[in-house]
């Protein structure tokens, strides 16, 4: 939140009534500040050159809504207008606009420049976040995170999987957003896997301690080699249908347990849905897989490959265990 004198000093500088001393101070709030710079650059796209008065955009529905609801509160006028007024009211003004941005726009964060790392299907990397916390991406993933996060919020977003080793202070807990689910950790090392296509999203800890936060339910706090299940509806949580979402938390076995085999390069799944194994190879080897078979739904499937198995080792692999064809033209796999 911005003080108030940060504030003030703008409100007086818009109206024009600023002194030069005053002008140094706001420069210096304004570095101490940086996510003012946005509300700064928000209050001058609304100003006219003659100052006379302040008008909103066409089409800038956001900022209509925003003021409506504001004016409603103040008992002022709700018009799409706002007359000049000496620096105090300015000020007030300011702090309205403010109330209206942090309302109906991103959080401050949003105003750094965001990053966004994304792999493509059968490729993986590894990063480091500005707060010095090692995160690998698993294939067909995608992370976002503000340059430096902003005023001690470490926060990023994740579509796909991710293997996090938690580093930074404990005041300033990680955060991290999926589609359906929100991880608050501290220094910690734990995997996140939320495919939107997936039927099942999944929060596994390996060491330190993580809160598991779904809609409808209050949050759950992992131990360590738990794993937090989620079940989606249709690969993804339809609004009005999930309140209370289905949830589920099972000890793993091992620190090299499937949910974490793909960091140490190995495609590994047990007593997994066929399907579920399918979307897992589609990923790995980014290949296309058709299953025409529809008794091979239902199959539960094991097995483990390494980076150097391809799809056609490790198909014939897993025919051992469950009898099925399949032929391999291109980029496509044909399972009967």
């Amino acid at each position: 939140m911005l003080p108030e004198r940060l504030l003030i000093l703008l409100g007086r500088k818009i109206s024009g009534d600023a002194t030069s001393e005053e002008l140094t101070e706001l420069r210096t709030l304004q570095h101490l500040h940086g996510e003012a710079d946005g509300l700064e650059a928000l209050t001058a796209s609304l100003q006219r050159a003659d100052t006379a008065f302040v008008e909103v955009e066409e089409g800038r529905e956001m900022l209509d809504k925003g003021w409506k609801k504001v004016s409603g509160q103040m008992g002022l006028p709700a018009k799409r207008r706002l007359y000049h007024l000496p620096w105090l009211a300015a000020a007030a003004v300011l702090g309205a606009l403010f109330w209206v941005w942090w309302q109906y726009s991103a959080p401050p964060a949003a105003l750094a420049h965001q990053n966004q790392v994304s792999t493509r299907p059968g490729s993986k990397t590894k990063i480091e976040l500005p707060d010095g916390t090692k995160v690998s991406l698993n294939a067909g993933s995608k992370l976002t995170y503000a340059d430096g996060f902003v005023n001690g919020k470490r926060e990023v977003t994740l579509v796909g999987e991710a293997y996090f080793e938690v580093s930074g202070a404990a005041e300033h807990p990680l955060v991290v957003h999926t589609q359906n689910m929100k991880i608050t950790v501290l220094g910690t090392r734990f995997n996140v896997k939320a495919y939107a296509e997936d039927l099942l999203a999944e929060a596994t800890l390996v060491s330190g301690k993580i809160s598991v936060t779904v809609p409808g339910k209050a949050p759950v706090i992992l131990q360590p080699l738990e794993k937090f299940t989620l079940q989606q509806v249709n690969g993804g949580i339809q609004p009005g249908e999930a309140t209370e979402p289905p949830v589920a938390i099972k000890k793993v076995a091992e620190l090299a347990a499937p949910e974490t085999a793909w960091v140490y390069n190995r495609l590994s799944f047990k007593k997994e849905p066929f399907d579920d194994v399918i979307r897992k190879m589609e990923r790995w080897y980014n290949i296309r897989i058709i299953v025409e078979n529809e008794a091979l739904h239902d199959q539960l499937m094991s097995g483990e490959f390494s980076k150097n198995e391809d799809i056609q080792q490790a198909l014939t692999a897993l025919q051992f265990t469950t009898p099925f064809r399949f032929h391999i033209n291109k980029d496509t796999v044909m399972i009967r």
